[in-house]
Parts: structure tokens; sequence; C-alpha cells
């Protein structure tokens, strides 16, 4: 998910008796950072193409959500976090309060980090909780990468440790346990709730998909659309074709859809045999659609991850990967394009999300 979540998430968990037991507040800062820690990954594309790699721009496929993000990494981070911390708390400790114990510190760390392993699985992207064994991407489909609910839960619980903390001085210790405890039920009745919805959802696309077309279905997804679990963006892969559609899995609202043939050609089955593209494959879990077209003698290809678009029912990608025949059959081009959806200001993001939950 976002950083701002999987901090917020980072801090709750370092008041479940840690930040308590610790005695300082910068346990709660420190929680927050080993929990956003591994979205430093991010950064590999930047670094991969100051080294000459020409691979770095699909390095967000490769490399985001991968090794940083393993469960088996978790611990290092909060090592990483925790030892520089404790030894600069150990030299002055000869003016002030003492160390917080080492252990205490790197099991707090090492809670906020698995969450954010935790949290990112919980989403569509895909996550390589396995990795460096295995480098498939988990994902739940339980929640959006980007929720207007799930975050304010958590912002709410931090806040209000925070007051109780200022107004109750040194009695306020089990309160915020209570309070951490409450909230982390809440977002994580929040995920479970999405799965319900989720299952729902797929029922809802595959019945929908009967009355659509009489070709075999070959796969139904359901995924939650960004701010929500409210709302969901499902696809339904047939043997001839695909269908998207937006899904309200509480109460009986319209479904609304489009759909399109399935494309098969020459340039098509080239397209998906280049390295760039089975690395996008790899990264959409194989939901890939293609398109093709002619621009003069040339022949174009593009490349839709399904599970991600800027509507719930649109059948473009928020990244399609486009790839470009010259007349005489050359790979002239190979790109990565933007949807100008992904550009819009966060107030909009939200009144469209608000919009898609309310309308019929």
């Amino acid at each position: 998910m976002d950083p701002l979540t999987q901090g917020l998430l980072g801090a709750v968990t370092a008041q479940l008796g840690f930040r308590q037991r610790i005695g300082s507040a910068s346990a709660t800062w420190l929680a927050a950072g080993a929990a956003m820690a591994a979205d430093l990954d991010i950064f590999a594309g930047a670094v991969l193409r100051l080294v000459g790699d020409r691979g770095g721009g699909s390095a967000l496929w490769r490399y985001h959500r991968g090794i940083s993000h393993s469960l088996f990494v978790a611990p290092l981070i909060a090592l990483l976090v925790a030892v520089p911390w404790w030894l600069w708390r150990r030299r002055k400790a000869r003016d002030g309060p003492p160390a917080p114990s080492l252990g205490l510190l790197v099991a707090c760390l090492a809670l906020a980090a698995l969450s954010h392993v935790f949290l990112d699985w919980c989403t569509s992207y895909g996550t390589q909780v396995l990795a460096p064994f295995s480098d498939r991407r988990f994902a739940l489909d339980a929640i959006a990468i980007i929720d207007i609910i799930f975050t304010p839960i958590l912002l709410a619980t931090v806040l209000a440790c925070w007051v109780v903390r200022r107004r109750g001085g040194g009695r306020s210790g089990r309160a915020t346990v209570v309070i951490a405890s409450v909230g982390l039920a809440l977002s994580m009745g929040y995920i479970a709730g999405g799965l319900v919805l989720r299952a729902r959802a797929v029922r809802r696309a595959r019945e929908f998909a009967r009355t659509q077309s009489s070709a075999r279905i070959l796969d139904v997804q359901a995924y939650p659309y960004l701010g929500t679990v409210l709302l969901w963006r499902a696809t339904v892969q047939f043997e001839d074709g695909w269908l998207a559609a937006r899904i309200r899995p509480m109460g009986g609202a319209a479904i609304r859809s489009n759909a399109v043939a399935k494309v098969d050609n020459v340039f098509v089955r080239r397209a998906r045999r280049l390295e760039q593209v089975q690395t996008y494959a790899w990264f959409a879990n194989g939901q890939l659609r293609a398109q093709y077209r002619t621009d003069g003698p040339r022949h174009v290809v593009e490349l839709h991850d399904m599970r991600y678009a800027p509507s719930p029912d649109s059948l473009e990608s928020l990244w399609p990967v486009r790839v470009t025949f010259s007349g005489d059959g050359h790979v002239i081009g190979i790109e990565r394009l933007r949807s100008p959806q992904r550009r819009k200001p966060f107030g909009q993001f939200v009144t469209d999300v608000w919009r898609e939950i309310t309308s019929p």
C-alpha cells in the first residue's frame, strides 16, 4: 500500500506494549520507519540507470515488492533500523535514561517490518514474500493499494493513542494498548470484509458473464477498485474474449461492463515472447490482454495489465506496454505508456471514487 498507510500500521503495532515498555516516543517513529523501509526499492530503476543498465526502465516491475518485501528480510530491516538508534541511546545513557533492551526494540521493529509484507500481500499488486527462494508474486486481492477508509482507521488509532498519552501521563500505558488493539482489530476486520466482498464480486461476475456470452469461461478475477472495498473491478477471460465489469457486491446495483474479442496473430505472439513483455506478464500475474492495430506500414501491439484500469469497467490499463514492429517485422520500439488518470489530484481521485460508489 501507500507509504503513509504502511507507516501508520507500523506505528500502531508499536503501541501494542512495545512503546510503553521502551519508554520513548522514538519507538513509534522507528516502527513507522521500519514499516516504510521496504519501499525504498522504488529507487532501483534510478540506480540501475546510473550504472548503465538498460533494463532499468522495467525495474519497478522486477524489483519493487521483491527481496525487500520478503518475510526473510523483514528481521534484517528491523536490525538495520534498531541497532544504530540503540547504540546512540546507549552512548547518551550516561547523562539520561538507560537505553531500552535491544531485543525488545528489534522485536518491535520486526513486527512493524512484517506488517508491511502482510499489508502488501493483501493487495492485488503482487508481493514476492518468499524471495529470494521464489519469485512468485502473492496477492490476496482483499484491499486496494490506496484505501480512503482503511487509512483513516489507522490514523485515528495513532492520534487517539497520542491524545490519551498527552492527557494521562504515566497512567496511559494500558489505555493506549487497548486503543491500539481495537484499532488493529478494526483494520484487520476491514481486510477480512474485503475478502468476503471479493468472493461475492467473483460470484456476481461469473453469473453476469454467463448472460453475456456462451463462450467457455477460462478465468474470473475481482480486484478492489482504487479507494475502497465497496467497489470492485472484475475481469472475465473467455476462450474468445475479455470482459471488464464494475461491481458493487453489497446490494443489487446494476453491473456496468465492456467486452472485447481476443486478438491473436503473429505480431501479438512475437510481442509476448520479448523479454520485457514476459517480465510485464509476470508482474501482471498473467492478467495480460493484447490488442493490435496498424499505423501506416507499422504493426502496433499494446498489452494491458487487466488488474488496474482508469475506471472499474475499462478495458484499458493504467500502465500498458506498446510494442511497435516495422513493416518487415522487426521490433523498432518498446515503450511503457501511462494513463492520464494516474495524474489526477488526490481530491479529484476521492471525488471520483465516491461517485463510483454511489452511482447506480
